[in-house]
């Protein structure tokens, strides 16, 4: 669980709820909009950025109806996920009879995402974070500064190999988003030897063939749905779409990891599943130049997400020489 699934399922109860606060404007729907969503952050602050989204969505909601009072779940977001984080680190603090000075700095978690690795995908967690931590003697100050010089060498590393750079995040990307288990097959092996030799080994060939089909079909049709609705002025419908993006650019700069990538890639079912709708209409439709239109559009991509030799291609012949130095060196 390590907190995504549930403080997911939180938000999208406090979403359900702003949805009812706007169709109706009563008090307790943005009341409980906004405690439900500060609950989801303390089970996974991710889950910031769903908030954010919302925002976005409810201020131009609000320019829109011209109603300043459909910023209500927002001021109690806000407010409750500043009470809930004050409420949290007193309890915590209690507990380990310990105050500590702020915590591991954001920038370690930007600079483990800039470092390479040889058996996890680029940019994944190495340890660095409390590694830097501990050595700075819990010294926030001074493992943020750590963390700011291995970014800087990181940064001149990737200025002095344009390639590589662009190999680097290509892969990271693809170890994110294109992991169709989201890392919860691999999580699972090695727990326990008689499953692994009996299930997970053997049967990781077939399982990943088959989400990797569910997966390309999750993203094809979801892009299908934003091409074909590129003119649309509703930009209610965009929630999910300024959610994933957010997520999107967040794991590009911060830690990678496919588990957390896996409600991002949920919130674009609603899309794909308008995708196929869509698609179905256009095909069955009797303008012969709208059918074949479509069929072109979804063979042409069908075809591009499926290439085996892409993904490699993609990593623009990588310098593995470049690799095994990078590998080696101090940062």
């Amino acid at each position: 669980l390590y907190g995504n699934i549930p403080g997911f399922c939180l938000f999208l109860w406090g979403l359900y709820f702003s949805l009812r606060f706007i169709d109706g404007y009563r008090l307790t729907d943005s009341l409980l909009s906004g405690l439900l969503m500060a609950l989801g952050c303390r089970f996974k602050e991710n889950m910031i950025i769903f908030m954010i989204a919302l925002s976005v969505i409810l201020i131009c909601e609000t320019i829109r109806n011209k109603k300043p009072k459909t910023l209500l779940p927002v001021v109690w977001m806000l407010l409750f996920f500043l009470i809930s984080r004050f409420l949290m680190d007193a309890a915590l603090e209690n507990l380990a009879g310990y105050k500590p000075e702020g915590g591991m700095p954001g920038p370690a978690f930007i600079a483990m995402g800039m470092h390479e690795q040889e058996y996890r995908g680029a940019g994944w967690f190495d340890n660095y974070t409390v590694d830097t931590y501990e050595a700075s003697g819990h010294d926030t100050k001074a493992a943020s500064s750590a963390a700011k010089q291995d970014i800087a060498a990181s940064i001149e590393n990737f200025r002095t190999h344009p390639s590589y750079l662009a190999g680097f995040y290509i892969r990271k990307l693809a170890s994110v988003w294109n992991e169709p288990t989201f890392y919860s097959w691999a999580l699972q092996q090695g727990r326990d030897e008689a499953w692994n030799n009996a299930v997970f080994l053997p049967g990781a060939g077939t399982v990943y063939a088959i989400f990797n089909q569910l997966q390309t079909i999750l993203y094809l049709f979801a892009l299908l749905y934003f091409i074909w609705h590129r003119n649309d002025r509703d930009f209610r419908v965009l929630l999910f779409a300024v959610f994933f993006t957010g997520g999107f650019l967040f794991h590009l700069l911060w830690e990678a990891g496919s588990q957390y990538a896996l409600f991002y890639a949920m919130t674009l079912t609603p899309y794909a599943v308008r995708g196929i709708m869509d698609c179905c209409r256009m095909v069955s439709s009797r303008d012969k130049k709208k059918k074949a239109r479509a069929a072109l559009l979804v063979l042409c991509l069908s075809l591009i997400l499926s290439i085996p030799i892409l993904p490699s291609a993609l990593t623009l012949s990588r310098d593995n020489a470049r690799f095994r130095e990078y590998l080696s060196s101090p940062y």
